[in-house]
């Protein structure tokens, strides 16, 4: 059975450059509300990949 995608995969360049991106946003300081966004975004995410994970170990 093929494997079902949840969309298009990232190419790993991009990848890097969002990760490259990530550590030079987080060298400044941040407003409270940017930080509470951020750390929301970074639960969505996270609660995405556990789910995917689920999902994966269903089939």
């Amino acid at each position: 059975m093929a494997k079902m995608s949840n969309g298009p995969a990232m190419d790993h360049a991009v990848s890097d450059d969002k990760s490259t991106m990530a550590k030079i946003i987080g060298t400044f300081p941040m407003s409270d509300e940017e930080e509470i966004t951020q750390k929301r975004f970074l639960a969505i995410k996270r609660n995405a990949e556990v789910l995917r994970c689920m999902a994966e170990e269903d089939h």
